[in-house]
């Protein structure tokens, strides 16, 4: 009935229109025909000719009605290969009684930015689209708009989109609110007789499409695949006519490729085919992708809420997010893929059959939190309790008819304070544990000792821990044991694994500053001087000033006070050194003190060696080795033999009065020679 009167309604105003057409605008009107237009100039930017304006150059243009006219059966058009900003404001058109053409029509090549404002009616003849948006056209609906658009596609027309054996351009609906019914065997919004849906993306505004006889909402027309369709934000109702999907392909016509990452969706479908997804008898297979959003999909009689058509190519479902409520018709299926792939990863989702909630010949369930009904009777939860077969025309007395997967990503897990704390080389005290309690989620098996260390992002080294918690508890006990290698003081850092987890999902535990690692050494000391220490060699009888003092600094690296330290010599010589002080207060925690160590003076010659300590009673010990060389004067250290690169001269340095060894060695060598120079010459006299 509902589609009877919108017949009717439309063939009455199909009859005002021809009976207005002869309206003019008054005769003192000189602008373009029916229309004013503000922008650009005519002749050059625009042109009217004939009950047609166009636009023949890019620019920004605002049409309304002329003055004292309510519609027209003129019409618009954007000349091929032109990009145009246009305004629509408070614009009536109506070429129903025209004989043909679209009241708006992007040319090939041309490239439509449109914004509306006020109420704009557009209603294509026969064969034509409402919006004429074509292969290599692009039209955008701005977010600046704050009007509405009813579009309205002639027998075999799309509202928006192709006309007969047209398959859609590009279309992009950002803001405004627009209402696109597609003629016979056409789209809402999509493509004409026999076309394709093109591209159609929805990011924003409020969007009705409605299919004519065998075409979708949004998609196809008879014979079209759905296209490509995303849908990003804002408000859709998309409603398929027989055999066609709300979204999706027309009578014969694949689902195309539709996304949805957010918004509002609703699409319900003709008889034998899927809310959203495959039309009757579809010749081509398609996907769905739902990963956000609220989506409502309902399927005629005998069709599914999302998915394949009764007859026809499979369809493959990936839901990974959202909240997804898909319902079949009568003696139809919830979920439907035919010969596709079902996955739900995430989100949650209802399906509810007429026949079977769900129908796949192949399924990829994360396992989660669910129920199922089988004739109203719940039943207890469990995977194995599902049975899919892939053409369920018939089902079952016991059928699985409701099923509700949640697997919306879990909300939240927190570890309760605990500071787990140790000393680098010694065992942990016993009895040390962390409580992580789960929001939202629940442990998929019982946890009885099991090792987690991998849950941790960096479990301090040496350490192992062991979780503890019943099957479906929310709660999980750690228990900390080992010897840690090294100081650690870091917070708990750790994701719950979604093996371990019913919802099946990674969960990452919220950080809390009170629950952390205190692997700390609270007395310790470290000493700015490396060991061994030489102090520069000195000659007997130096003076006590030739003498240089080493100054150590001491740093508190440990948690506590120090508590008063001693220093104190030992070793082979320790007389032969003297300290500033044999004892340091107290260090506060990071804090640091000094002190010096000397050769004392009057030492023979000799070579000296002793260790230098520092300690305290809270088993703090930190020490080094100094060495001191004292020579007879005179002596010098033993020097390097000098290296000589290739034709370098021979080195003349050395200590004051004695000769470079190899210089010696030379001029032996010299003498040598001249001496048996010498003792030859001598012979032969």
């Amino acid at each position: 009935m509902a589609r009877k009167r919108r017949t009717r309604a439309l063939a009455a105003a199909a009859i005002l229109g021809v009976a207005m057409a002869g309206m003019a605008a008054p005769a003192t009107w000189a602008g373009p025909g029916d229309f004013a237009v503000t922008g650009g100039n005519e002749g050059t930017d625009w042109s009217y000719a004939s009950g047609c304006l166009t636009v023949t150059e890019g620019g920004t243009y605002t049409i309304s009605m002329a003055p004292g006219l309510t519609f027209t059966t003129e019409q618009v058009v954007v000349a091929a290969g032109v990009r145009a900003e246009l305004t629509l404001d408070g614009v009536s058109i109506d070429r129903s009684g025209a004989g043909a053409g679209s009241p708006l029509a992007v040319k090939p090549g041309a490239a439509v930015d449109l914004t509306l404002t006020g109420t704009n009616t557009l209603t294509a003849a026969d064969s034509a689209a409402g919006i004429a948006v074509e292969v290599g056209t692009e039209l955008t609906i701005t977010a600046a708009s704050t009007g509405s658009l009813a579009a309205v596609g002639g027998q075999r027309g799309a509202g928006i989109g192709g006309y007969r054996f047209a398959p859609a351009g590009d279309i992009t609906i950002n803001g405004g609110t627009i209402a696109a019914t597609g003629g016979r065997e056409a789209a809402g919004i999509g493509g004409g007789q026999y076309g394709a849906g093109g591209t159609v993306t929805v990011n924003g505004g409020h969007v009705s499409a409605v299919g004519g006889l065998n075409g979708a909402g949004i998609g196809g027309g008879l014979q079209g695949s759905g296209g490509t369709t995303t849908i990003n934000g804002g408000t859709v109702a998309a409603e398929g006519n027989e055999r066609s999907a709300g979204i999706g392909g027309g009578w014969y016509g694949g689902a195309g490729a539709v996304t949805v990452t957010g918004g509002a969706v609703t699409a319900t479908s003709g008889l034998r085919t899927a809310g959203i997804g495959a039309g009757y008898d579809a010749t081509t297979a398609g996907n769905v992708v739902i990963s956000g959003g609220a989506v409502d999909a309902v399927g005629g009689d005998y069709g599914a809420g999302i998915g394949a058509a009764m007859s026809g190519a499979g369809v493959t479902i990936d839901i990974s997010g959202g909240t997804v409520t898909a319902t079949g018709g009568q003696v139809g299926v919830g979920i439907r893929t035919g010969s596709g792939m079902l996955t739900i990863g995430g989100g949650q989702v209802t399906a509810v059959g007429g026949a079977f909630a769900i129908g796949s010949a192949s399924m990829s369930l994360t396992p989660a939190r669910y129920a199922y009904w089988t004739n109203g009777v719940p039943q207890a939860s469990g995977s194995d309790r599902f049975f899919y077969p892939a053409d369920p025309a018939f089902a079952p007395a016991n059928s699985i008819r409701y099923a509700k997967f949640d697997l919306a990503p879990v909300g939240s897990a927190t570890v309760a304070d605990a500071i787990i704390t140790g000393v680098p080389g010694l065992t942990l005290p016993s009895g040390q544990t962390a409580v992580i309690t789960l929001h939202d989620a629940v442990l998929s098996a019982a946890f009885t000792g099991h090792d987690i260390a991998g849950w941790f992002a960096s479990l301090p080294t040496g350490l192992t821990a062991s979780a503890n918690g019943a099957a479906g508890s929310q709660t999980v006990t750690v228990s900390f044991a080992g010897t840690p290698t090294a100081t650690a003081t870091a917070p708990l850092a750790l994701t719950v694994p979604g093996t371990a987890l019913l919802g099946g999902q990674d969960l990452a535990v919220a950080p809390n500053p009170d629950a952390r690692f205190d692997i700390t050494t609270p007395y310790a000391v470290t000493l700015s001087v490396t060991s061994p220490y030489a102090f520069p060699g000195l000659t007997r009888g130096y003076d006590p000033g030739d003498a240089t003092a080493r100054p150590v600094l001491v740093t508190n690296t440990g948690t506590n006070p120090t508590g008063p330290l001693t220093v104190a010599m030992s070793g082979a010589n320790p007389s032969a050194f003297a300290l500033s002080s044999g004892s340091l207060n107290s260090i506060a925690a990071s804090g640091d003190a000094s002190f010096t160590v000397l050769p004392v003076a009057g030492l023979p010659s000799g070579a000296y060696t002793a260790t230098v300590t520092v300690s305290g009673s809270n088993g703090i010990i930190a020490s080094f080795d100094v060495s001191l060389t004292v020579a007879d004067p005179g002596a010098s250290a033993p020097k390097p033999e000098p290296t000589l690169a290739a034709n370098s001269d021979l080195p003349l340095t050395g200590a004051p009065g004695a000769m470079p060894a190899l210089w010696a060695a030379l001029i032996a060598l010299m003498s040598g020679l001249v001496l048996l120079r010498s003792s030859r010459s001598w012979g032969h006299r």
